[in-house]
């Protein structure tokens, strides 16, 4: 049985609470890839009461672990096991995976699968473990964030993901207004949600400090601390210093704690599971982050936040309790409260959405007559590019004197390097999470971003998509100040954004980014810089081939395989062409595409100049410039004929042709066509269609195919 296939699927985390929040986003793509999929956790009492947050879940689970009990505190039970394999066994699990961070082992969990005859078993192992794995996940980076580890198990099964985390509270905010109102608070009046506790005590900040934080931010709006009948001691020791805090009941539910944070301003924590709620919940977080573990294990990565510690020789340290005193976490009430007025700021702008440019601009103070950082996150492929070329132009008239820094994909730097009027400095994309285009590399993406916050940009646009993922990535950068767009759950960790218009053709989605700044958004059209050793390239590549009346290009490429015109009917327009017209046909495509055009000559009989895999760049746009016509399916060459201004027959499938076809339509005629089953396909194009556009836009009338030509589909 294939994992895909499988119905029942058993998840095993047997962590903290905070722990299964972090796995929601493994068990959401397990979802969405098998939405028929059961799935039972099987997980520590703490975790089973998280595991009611997250919608995925279909039953828990509980199980008391003996290799999770850190203080070896369970009695000798050897007839524990057994009952949980009884259990699993009952279950008739088609799979389990078995989910741990960096440190922990799968094989204990591993094995009660194996004698509960569930068979597959999925986990990450350095160890030999022998068959106690039928999917073993190997060298995962120490370093990457646990949300990420969840995922790669996951998808190594063929399961696909987004990282950001989710929660679903019912009856939000009816709950959040009904406990509120209890404790004191007027619904919609701001208030900082405090929490001292963690589970291990290396991790918490001292009770009588957060006292003191508290203390502090009564000044400026209420504060409500929260925390778990083990941690009542030190919430007594919190109220004694500030008295008008509002203390939460210890024994509140996970759902009604959860709907707390999602109505708080600010949560104040420590490495522990509020910090995963407001994370999900997109509430802004201050946290008391201990030397016990790296940040890049654990941080938030969708809120505005903050994570103070002191640097020390011990870190990371992974203990339960720390010898020496902590002094990771000495850390003044004072230098906490300004964290907290630094995110509350940043969720104000964040969350800012202005209709009019010239307000918006206002937002964004950037001086156009010094000479300001700025950095453009677009690492995309050759049409998108082109489709930015108005956005980038519109943006350095805006800023003239700015150094304005590139940072795309590898083949993006002799893009940078042609537009050197509109770019100065490219950098290649590292990755990030979420984001496909490219590998993530945890310590790669890390030290990038680590060396490109120190070279302090005073403006990160982020013109990569809706922000979904990319915003993170922007954000940072830590730039003065960043712009972008954001998704319709208003989400966002930029300081401007404005909704992600879905609508709009591209070229107008990415000038209406740069209106934000106040950037003239009315100069749409398409440009490429082609010169004379471009030319050069072409005419040397054409040396010998016969001319015809007109030179006509065809692309048969496109990374999509549903955006590809089948390749037979791209030979019967060319000989069509040939014989009514006297075409001179040239093939053209990527060097990965070089079988694809090899099945369209063979089908021209040879009567084809086949140059795929051949041209650069400028030496196709030079070839395209030459040209009297080209026929291509949606893709970067397409953009590129309009970008040199030759006439095109563009053919469309799926994707809307209003939104990434020409916005000036003189010579160029676009074909879509609808399948039987009312589907957009682009194989439901006919081949007449496209020869009738061809000769309309070569100065002919449409006429017949001549019968020799009439080829089979």
């Amino acid at each position: 049985m294939a994992w895909r296939e499988a119905r029942r699927l058993l998840a095993v985390r047997l962590d903290n609470a905070g722990d299964m929040v972090m796995l929601g986003p493994a068990l959401r793509a397990i979802k969405a890839t098998s939405p028929c999929a059961e799935i039972t956790v099987l997980a520590s009492p703490g975790g089973a009461r998280a595991a009611r947050l997250l919608p995925w879940v279909d039953d828990a689970m509980v199980m008391r672990a003996v290799w999770q009990d850190t203080k070896a505190k369970m009695p000798l039970d050897p007839e524990r096991e057994p009952d949980y394999v009884e259990r699993l066994r009952a279950g008739r699990f088609d799979g389990a995976f078995i989910f741990t961070s960096f440190s922990q082992t799968p094989y204990p969990a591993a094995s009660l699968c194996y004698l509960a005859r569930i068979p597959l078993r999925a986990g990450e192992s350095r160890e030999f473990g022998g068959g106690m794995l039928t999917l073993e996940l190997r060298s995962l980076p120490d370093e990457m964030h646990q949300v990420d580890r969840n995922l790669a198990l996951v998808e190594a099964a063929g399961f696909r993901g987004r990282p950001d985390l989710e929660v679903s509270v019912p009856e939000w905010p009816e709950r959040s207004k009904r406990l509120l109102q209890a404790y004191g608070v007027e619904p919609g009046e701001p208030f900082a949600l405090v929490h001292p506790g963690a589970s291990a005590e290396a991790r918490r900040y001292p009770a009588e400090a957060y006292g003191r934080v508290a203390q502090l931010l009564e000044r400026c709006m209420p504060v409500l601390v929260t925390g778990v009948p083990r941690e009542a001691s030190a919430m007594a020791e919190l109220a004694a210093i500030a008295p008008a805090a509002r203390l939460a009941p210890i024994d509140l539910s996970i759902v009604d704690y959860a709907a707390l944070i999602a109505a708080a301003s600010v949560v104040i924590c420590n490495n522990s599971l509020p910090l995963h709620l407001a994370d999900a919940l997109g509430t802004p977080i201050v946290a008391l982050y201990s030397g016990t573990d790296l940040e890049s294990q654990w941080r938030p990565r969708r809120v505005p936040h903050r994570l103070l510690r002191r640097a020390t020789f011990c870190h990371p340290c992974y203990r339960f309790e720390c010898p020496i005193g902590k002094p990771c976490l000495e850390i003044d009430p004072e230098e906490v409260v300004t964290a907290v007025e630094d995110v509350l700021n940043a969720r104000t702008t964040r969350t800012e959405s202005v209709a009019e440019p010239r307000q918006r601009e206002a937002a964004v103070p950037i001086n156009a007559d010094r000479s300001p950082r700025i950095a453009v996150l677009r690492a995309l492929n050759l049409g998108d590019m082109l489709l930015a070329v108005p956005a980038l132009r519109a943006l350095r008239r805006r800023y003239p004197r700015a150094q304005i820094t590139l940072i795309g994909l590898p083949w993006c730097r002799a893009f940078a390097d042609r537009f050197d009027a509109y770019i100065d400095r490219f950098l290649e994309f590292p990755g990030y999470p979420g984001i496909v285009e490219a590998p993530f590399q945890p310590v790669v993406a890390e030290n990038f971003l680590a060396r490109e916050a120190a070279h302090q940009y005073d403006l990160a646009i982020q013109m990569h998509g809706s922000g979904q993922h990319s915003n993170g990535f922007v954000a940072a950068l830590h730039a003065a100040r960043t712009v972008g767009f954001h998704t319709p759950d208003g989400q966002t960790r930029l300081h401007l954004s404005a909704p992600y218009p879905h609508d709009q053709p591209e070229v107008m989605r990415n000038l209406s980014l740069v209106a934000l700044l106040g950037a003239d958004a009315n100069d749409a059209r398409l440009e490429f810089p082609v010169t004379p050793d471009d030319r050069a390239e072409m005419e040397a590549l054409l040396r010998g081939y016969e001319r015809g009346r007109h030179l006509v290009v065809m692309h048969p490429g496109a990374r999509s395989l549903s955006r590809r015109w089948p390749t037979g009917r791209f030979a019967e327009v060319g000989l069509q062409l040939i014989e009514t017209v006297g075409a001179q046909v040239v093939l053209t495509g990527s060097a990965d595409e070089t079988d694809l055009s090899r099945g369209v000559a063979d089908r021209m009989l040879g009567r084809t100049l086949n140059l795929t895999g051949r041209t650069s760049l400028g030496g196709l746009a030079a070839l395209l410039e030459r040209a009297d016509l080209f026929i291509g399916n949606d893709s970067g060459p397409g953009h590129l004929a309009e970008a040199v201004a030759t006439s095109a027959v563009l053919l469309y499938g799926p994707e809307d042709p209003a939104r990434w076809g020409p916005l000036d339509r003189q010579g160029v005629r676009l074909l879509r066509r609808r399948a039987r089953s009312g589907q957009w396909r682009i194989d439901a194009i006919d081949t007449q269609d496209v020869v009738d556009a061809a000769m309309e836009l070569l100065g002919r009338e449409p006429a017949a195919a001549p019968s020799m030509v009439a080829m089979g589909r």
